[in-house]
Order: structure tokens, then C-alpha cells, then sequence
């Protein structure tokens, strides 16, 4: 046998070759890590949205047209996807910023870490799984900067253990606004009407409406819907006539006394009847497509060729300027001009299932030029790979359930040939994400991040001449990603506002409001916290100051520095403001096993009706907000509470409603306050409570003590109406959708489906990937011989941990405040005390005495300008 001789020499040049290899690939990864703002790395990775927010506003009122100030915080426990946008919204109007352009403008580092997409699979359908309320995506390739012309899909929805998907939105372009939504079947509409805003139906006069083509109309905000019951009130004059009235439906653009209305196609005709006197008759105006917000709903007479002459009188009020008079039709639009009083149009909107258990096409829940529009947008701005854009688009569902897509077509013109792309495409790599901000690492790391909200230009909106003031709701958060929500007032410009000086004489009015507006706004919160007691004993003192000091004469032994000593004891102890620290919102979802014997009616016990119950909780589960709020009192000491907040007005008929309460959020009646307390318990194991419906309060909340809001999320709220409607659906299969169908009863899987009855959806098994195994398993091996310590060379792992800690010792530097909270705190304080004219060596000797340190007020005092 012939042997091969190795030299040692050759071991050793291999050997060395290998451990500089390591050495560059790990030190080049360092480099980046370290290296300054907007790099692109090559290292795959998920993000994930950041765990929690918060919002702290500089004041909590604002003059009109004025900039918003404060500042938002986001905890980061992983990477961040970089296409995330910075966001609040305020009287409807959005204001957003990129992420990325938010670090850069506050020079706040960052490092990019992705990979050009490859494509691993392309298919002419694809299926979406829902586990519950969530979002799925799909993804498409076109060449950049093309013009997409045409665009179809077809829409199935598929059962999943015995649940569609219900009430699906389509997101194109992810900025949280949805191009495409499925409001399901039409079922009924709503008992209450949506009126134009003023209408008077007490002072009735009326117009007349001749031959002319003309539209006399409402501006009216719409709900969301496809379906709307459109009652006027009118009189036929000349019901043997060719006169037809009709309502009919536009658009607006413009404001003021002239508006432009777009559309008119959308009508429905009125009856012609004889009567006396004007009534209410209405039509059912059906759409294509969902709409929401401010249209014109109008009376218009479709009758052609008529003769001069009047045909109806139509009733309006004569209290303002509200209503609107259009010209006819041209080139689809109507020019229309304010006139005196109201109309008598009124409607009421369709509610609907939600369910997609059926086939649709994109025109059933939205206009196809709207996402096409959408999509080209972002085939002008997209980055290219290869000249390939890579667009996601995202499926919202409320319930479990899935869809499959199929039938694309995509048509786009390139240089004159008009091409069809009809494939959906599955890629190998994740997407952009920022892996590192301000030199910390996301993947080991978590990271506050905090922005003023003046990266964001937020302008509080005008008021009417008639408004000194109005209190607001503003949104702020990242998207995708959590948000958060509080309440500011905007006063009129003379209007004046009251703000903490340093001064308890000239203080006591802002004390006085400040506990006032507390109690008024979170009084269930603060009863459960235990200030309430304590707030209405110093407002009680507060008044007996100001009586005191305004009086000629003092009858009782209480001195008023006595008195004020006693009040500025009790601060201490008091709520200084309640923020919140996060929030979620989600809708609960039910199963036959909820449906306790104990819990429904005698005669809905059987396992047929407890099914018919699981499903129409689809249609009653409440949308649910839980918020964890923390109460900070004059020492900076902050407590923290969870309040859950959902609507109750599911049923319209006799009922009941059930909330099951998780343990790991309440494990006994007396941990939980209520709107209003239960009628019933129903079980203390987990906590079940029950209301009759006909006490129910508008809105429930329910506070409790803690951050609780992961555990919130497992509550449940069920209606069960005393008779369940006869028309309530069954649970559905179809042998072939590739879904093998099960319904959950009492916590057990019925198959509904099995490999007998339906082979197709139920039989075979999958592939097994081996080629990922194999490709983990390199990794493993070559991960364990370097981070294991077998490779010794230059560049091994613990010589490259020493460097790290070297250069993060010489890096760091001491904080002066343990958290932002107090630093927005302080620079709060010291801004309101400047504005009140107090000079800064009183401000820091105030301060100075309250326990905040020389470095702390030194370097707030030189940053916040009088």
C-alpha cells in the first residue's frame, strides 16, 4: 500500500490560513457594529415590533395653531423593521416621519442589516394562514419604475377549526391605512340613524324641487359600510307625472360654502306615493365598495324631458347654513353652493357579518384604482435588486380562518408590450432591519429609544368663534408597532390657561383644577388606587384657604400658614398626572367550551346551541382596549394600573353578558372595580361575572392593579341573547380547499373532515426540508468550533471578547437621570416656572431643596430658555 507523507509545515499554513479568515470575517462584523450611522450589513434577521410606548406632553393645553411638544419613548427587545414610521395623528390629520429619518435628524446611530432578496419559490396561488386576530403577508415582483394598468385577484376564504377569517383589510403599502376590506354579508341595518350635523326636525318649512337637474343635498359623515337605508321627507306633487326621485351619493372635495361633488353614479329611486302632507320615505343605497367619512347624500329628480313645473316639496329646517345646492352633473362632477337650513335626509348604515366564506374579486371591497394607485407609488421609490421591486402587502383578519389566492393578473406596459405577471413570490431572506441603534445591539440587547414629537410638526387644530376650548385625543406610536394615546386641550387664542408658577397663593386655582380634572376623567381609576378619599379632603381644604383668605375677618383657631402647611403635607401623597405607559386593542374570540350549562339559559344547553352561540359571538366579540396607566404623585412616585375598556351594546333584545376573567389578571371579585358591578358571579375559578344587558352601561371598564396587559389579552366577553336567532349558520366544509376541518366543542377537536371522507384535504404527508437541515447543521459545526474555543488562532472568540470590553469600558459614561421620566419631568417644571416669571436661582433653590442634584437642575436650567 502506497501512504501519502503530510509535512507538518502544510498543517500549520492551512491551519493559519483558516484562523485569518475567522479573525477578518469577525473583526469586519465588529467594525460595522461600531461604525456610525446608516450602514448596510449582511446579516439576516426578524424584526419585530417595539414591546411597549410611551407619551409625555410638555403641557396639556395648547393654544390654536400651536406646536405640540413632549416627547415619545419605545422599548426595543429585538431588531426593527426599517421600513417603520413614526407617527401620531390629531383631529383626523396624520403627521409621519420614516424611522430611519427620525435617528439621522437627531443624530442617533444606527446600523441596517439585510440581504438583496432571492427568490426561493413562485407559485400562481398562495395560502394564508390566520391563528386568530393577526396579519398575514404576500409578496410581488415587478420591474421598478413600470405602470401597473390593470389589476385582478380572486379571494377564497377557507375555514380553519371551524372559523373563517371575518372582516379582512388590505394594507398595500403598510402605513396603517387599509385600500381593500370585506365587510361580509349584509345582514340588517342599524336601529340608530346618522343625521347631518345641525338638523332641526322640529322647525320643518320645505323647497321645492322642479324640472332642473339639480341635487339638494347633505353633507353627512358616513360610517363604514356598503349598505345604507337613506330616509327624506317629502311631498309628491304630481305623482301621475314622469318625475322619478332618487337619492344619489358623491364625494367631496373643497370646504367652506362651495364644494365639488364627485360620483353620482351610486343611486337608488324613492316612492312615489299620495298624501297630504310631507313624509318620511326611504331607498337602500347599495356601493361596489365600502366608503367611510364626509360624502354629499342627495334628493335629486331623474325624471327627463319634464315640463316647467314643481314636483315636490322637500323638508328643511331654518336654523343654518348647512345644507348644499348642486348643479348638474359634467365630466363627473357637480359644483355645489351652501344654502340656508337643513334637509331632511337622514340614514342608517348596514351592519354585516364580517365572514368571508365565499369567493370574492377585488371590486367587492375596494376600488381597484385606489390600490393600483397605491402600488405604483411605491414602484417609483422602491429599492431595486436587480431592477426588481419587491412589494409586500399585508391581510388583516379579525378571526382564526385562512385564504387562498389565486387568478392574479398584474398588467403593466414595458416599452410598449403590455405584460402580465400573475405568480406570487416567496423569498429566502427577511427584510431590511435596523440590528443596532446608538450603538447597542437589538439581537443581545433591549433599547429605549426617545423622540421629541417635534420631529413631527403636530399643529393643534383651529376652533370655532364660538369655542373658547376643546379637549383632543392625541395618537402617537410607530407603525408597524404599538401606539399610544392622551388627551390635550386647545384653547382659542385670547383665551388664557392656568399653570403650576412655584407660588401656593397664586397655585391654589391650579391645584383646584388640576384634582378636579382628575377626578372628572379617571375617578374608577383613582377610587380603586385609593386617592380619591384623599383628593376630595384637600380640594375640601383648599376651598376653606381661598375662603379664608378673601374674608375680612377669621372666625376659626386656623391660622392660613397653618392651613397651607397642612395642604403641602398632603401633596405629597396625591396624583400629580396619570400617563400612559402602553396599550393594546384586540377582539376577543369564544368557543362551545365557554358556553358553560351554568353560564346560558336553560334552553340553550344543548351542544347545537352553545355552537350557534360560539358563532354569533363573531359578530357581537366587542373590540377590546386595555391600557396600563401609571399614577404619579408629587414625590415621583408612580403606581400602576390596568384599565380595560369595550362597548356593550351587542344585543338589541333580552340577554346577558359574560366576561371570563384570565387568573394571571384577576383571581377574585375584590382585585377588579367595574363601571358597573355584576350582577351574578358565575364562577370563581377562572372569575366568570355576568350583567343582565338591560343594566349594561354604554361602555364597561374594569381596573385593576399592576401591568397586566399581556394577561388582558386572554379575556373574554360573551352576549348571550335570551333567544338565539334562528338564522345563526352552521359550521361549514369544503372537501378540496386544503383544509382539514375541525370545530372545537368543550375543549375537544371534532374533525368535520377525515382521510375517508375527504383524502384530499386529510391524507398524505409533507416533504421533509433537508436541505435547511443540512445547511443548520454546517452552521452548528462551524459555530461550536469557533465559539466552543477548539480554534485557538488569532482572532478566537475570547480574544475577540476582551477587545469588546475594552472598548465598551472606555465608552461609557455616568447618566444623570435614572430615567427619561424624570428628566421630562424636571424640564417640564422648570419651563412652566420661567414662563410665570421665576428667576433660575429661585427655580434652583426650590428644586435644590425638593432632593434633585446641582448636576441635574444645572443642566436643565441651561437648556430649557425663559
Amino acid at each position: 500500500m502506497r501512504y501519502k507523507k503530510i509535512s507538518r509545515s502544510s498543517n500549520q499554513s492551512w491551519g493559519l490560513l483558516f484562523g485569518v479568515v475567522v479573525s477578518i470575517t469577525v473583526i469586519s462584523l465588529l467594525v460595522l457594529i461600531l461604525m456610525g450611522m446608516g450602514i448596510t450589513g449582511f446579516v439576516v434577521v426578524n424584526p419585530i415590533p417595539p414591546t411597549s410606548v410611551n407619551l409625555t406632553l410638555t403641557d396639556s393645553s395648547y393654544p390654536t395653531q400651536s406646536s405640540v411638544l413632549g416627547t415619545f419613548s419605545a422599548q426595543f427587545d429585538g431588531p426593527v423593521d426599517q421600513q417603520t414610521d413614526y407617527y401620531a395623528t390629531l383631529n383626523n390629520e396624520r403627521y409621519s416621519l420614516r424611522l430611519t429619518q427620525a435617528l439621522t435628524n437627531q443624530n442617533i446611530s444606527y446600523l441596517i442589516s439585510s440581504t438583496a432578496p432571492e427568490v426561493e419559490s413562485t407559485a400562481s396561488s398562495t395560502t394564508l394562514l390566520f391563528p386568530g386576530r393577526s396579519t398575514q403577508h404576500f409578496t410581488l415582483r415587478l420591474p421598478r419604475s413600470v405602470t401597473i394598468q390593470n389589476l385582478n385577484l380572486n379571494i377564497h376564504g377557507l375555514e380553519e377549526q371551524g372559523s373563517y377569517p371575518s372582516f379582512l383589510k388590505m394594507d398595500a403599502n403598510r402605513d396603517g391605512q387599509f385600500e381593500w376590506e370585506y365587510l361580509g354579508i349584509f345582514a340588517d341595518f342599524n336601529e340608530t340613524f346618522t343625521l347631518p350635523v345641525g338638523l332641526q326636525e322640529q322647525q320643518e318649512n320645505s323647497a321645492d324641487i322642479t324640472e332642473q337637474p339639480a341635487y339638494y343635498c347633505e353633507l353627512m359623515d358616513l360610517p363604514r359600510g356598503k349598505d345604507f337605508l337613506v330616509s327624506a321627507k317629502y311631498l309628491p306633487l304630481q305623482s301621475s307625472s314622469a318625475a322619478d326621485l332618487e337619492i344619489a351619493l358623491f364625494s367631496v372635495s373643497g370646504s367652506g360654502s362651495t364644494l365639488t361633488g364627485v360620483g353620482g353614479t351610486d343611486v337608488c329611486d324613492l316612492e312615489e306615493f299620495t298624501a297630504s302632507t310631507a313624509e318620511y320615505r326611504d331607498c337602500h343605497l347599495t356601493l361596489d365598495y365600502p366608503v367611510q367619512g364626509n360624502h354629499l347624500v342627495c334628493v335629486h329628480n331623474a325624471g327627463l324631458n319634464l315640463p316647467a313645473a314643481t314636483y315636490y316639496e322637500l323638508s328643511r329646517d331654518g336654523d343654518q347654513n348647512s345644507g348644499y345646492r348642486c348643479g348638474a352633473i359634467s365630466n363627473g362632477r357637480a359644483t355645489c353652493a351652501s344654502q340656508q337650513g337643513d334637509f331632511f335626509i337622514k340614514l342608517q348604515n348596514g351592519i354585516y357579518d364580517g365572514e368571508l366564506s365565499r369567493q370574492v374579486s377585488l371590486l367587492e371591497g375596494g376600488p381597484e384604482t385606489l390600490l393600483r394607485q397605491k402600488l405604483n407609488e411605491q414602484l417609483r421609490t422602491c429599492t431595486a435588486y436587480g431592477n426588481f421591486c419587491y412589494l409586500t402587502l399585508d391581510f388583516m383578519s379579525e378571526t382564526q380562518g385562512a385564504i387562498y389566492l389565486d387568478n392574479l393578473d398584474i398588467t403593466y406596459s414595458d416599452q410598449g408590450t403590455l405584460v402580465h405577471e400573475r405568480n406570487f413570490y416567496t423569498l429566502s431572506s427577511s427584510t431590511g432591519a435596523l440590528t443596532h441603534l446608538a450603538g447597542v445591539d437589538l439581537t443581545t440587547s433591549n433599547y429605549t429609544l426617545t423622540l421629541p414629537l417635534e420631529l413631527l410638526d403636530i399643529l393643534t387644530p383651529n376652533l370655532t368663534a364660538t369655542q373658547t376650548s376643546r379637549n383632543y385625543t392625541l395618537t402617537v406610536g410607530l407603525t408597524p408597532g404599538p401606539s399610544t394615546s392622551t388627551s390635550l386641550t386647545v384653547t382659542s387664542s385670547n383665551a388664557t390657561t392656568t399653570s403650576y408658577t412655584g407660588n401656593f397663593t397664586q397655585d391654589i386655582v391650579f391645584y383646584q383644577e388640576l384634582f378636579t380634572d382628575l377626578l372628572a376623567e379617571h375617578e374608577l381609576l383613582l377610587t380603586v388606587g385609593g386617592f380619591k378619599t384623599k383628593i376630595e379632603s384637600t380640594l375640601q381644604s383648599l376651598s376653606r384657604y381661598v375662603s379664608l383668605s378673601t374674608s375680612t375677618s377669621n372666625t376659626t383657631n386656623t391660622s392660613l400658614a397653618q392651613l397651607e402647611d397642612e395642604i403641602m403635607d398632603s401633596l405629597d401623597s396625591l396624583p400629580q398626572y396619570v400617563a400612559s405607559v402602553g396599550s393594546v386593542s384586540f377582539t376577543p374570540s369564544a368557543s362551545t367550551s365557554d358556553f358553560k350549562d351554568e353560564y346560558i339559559y336553560p334552553s340553550q344547553k344543548t351542544d347545537a346551541n352553545k355552537q350557534r352561540l360560539a358563532y354569533l359571538q363573531q359578530q357581537y366579540a366587542p373590540e377590546i382596549t386595555a391600557t396600563a396607566v401609571e399614577v404619579v404623585d408629587f414625590t415621583k412616585h408612580s403606581t400602576l394600573f390596568t384599565v380595560v375598556q369595550h362597548s356593550t351594546s351587542a344585543l338589541s333584545g333580552a340577554g346577558k353578558m359574560i366576561t371570563i376573567f384570565p387568573a394571571s389578571f384577576a383571581s377574585s371579585l375584590s382585585a377588579v372595580s367595574f363601571t358597573e358591578d355584576p350582577t351574578t358571579t358565575l364562577s370563581t375559578s377562572p372569575l366568570t361575572v355576568s350583567w343582565n344587558a338591560a343594566d349594561l352601561p354604554a361602555t364597561m371598564t374594569y381596573v385593576v392593579k399592576g401591568n397586566l396587559l399581556s394577561a388582558s389579552e386572554d379575556l373574554r366577553v360573551l352576549f348571550v341573547p335570551e333567544t338565539i336567532p334562528q338564522q345563526t349558520e352552521q359550521p361549514r366544509t369544503t372537501c378540496g380547499d386544503g383544509v382539514c376541518s375541525v370545530l372545537v366543542s368543550d375543549g375537544q377537536k371534532i374533525a368535520l373532515e377525515d382521510s375517508d371522507s375527504c383524502p384530499a384535504d386529510c391524507g398524505g404527508t409533507g416533504d421533509v426540508p433537508w436541505t435547511w437541515i443540512i445547511v443548520f447543521l454546517v452552521i452548528a459545526i462551524v459555530a461550536y468550533y469557533y465559539f466552543g474555543g477548539m480554534y485557538k488562532g488569532p482572532g478566537n472568540f475570547q480574544e475577540v471578547l476582551q477587545r469588546m470590553k475594552k472598548s465598551r469600558s472606555t465608552t461609557s459614561s455616568p447618566k444623570l437621570f435614572t430615567s427619561s421620566n424624570d428628566e421630562t419631568n424636571l424640564r417640564t417644571y422648570v419651563q412652566n416656572a420661567l414662563k410665570k416669571g421665576a428667576t433660575k436661582e429661585a427655580i434652583t433653590s426650590t428644586l435644590l431643596s425638593r432632593g434633585w442634584t446641582k448636576q441635574q437642575v444645572d443642566a436643565i436650567v441651561k437648556q430649557v430658555k425663559p
